[in-house]
């Protein structure tokens, strides 16, 4: 077999390995505490009351945020604003970092 395959094969494999998987940050419901607009992007930070989810990213434990390069920006955007105004529980779910905090993937807005 031709050693550049090889190589090529043994690298895209370890790349496949080291992808980072979404995660549960809170499987309790949180309240969010602070919601405010990124500046420079249109993306949403939160802060969750009681979340002690470290994802490497640098920022607090308990802050998270929107992708302005994700195609369901608006609609997590608009989740989360529902979820802050009517002080409703949301669950996040997160993979990979977004202006220095866990970027936020998925939302679910749980009931009182």
């Amino acid at each position: 077999m031709n050693i550049r395959v090889v190589i090529a094969t043994v690298i895209a494999m370890m790349s496949m390995s080291t992808a980072s998987a979404d995660t549960l940050v809170n499987p309790q419901s949180q309240r969010i505490s602070d919601l405010w607009n990124l500046t420079g992007a249109d993306s949403v930070g939160i802060k969750l009351s009681g979340a002690t989810f470290n994802g490497g990213c640098g920022g607090g434990n308990d802050m998270f945020a929107t992708d302005p390069n994700d195609a369901s920006n608006k609609l997590m955007q608009s989740l989360l604003l529902s979820a802050y105004l009517a002080n409703r529980g949301v669950q996040v779910t997160v993979n990979g970092c977004v202006a220095g905090v866990s970027k936020i993937v998925a939302v679910h807005v749980t009931p009182n």
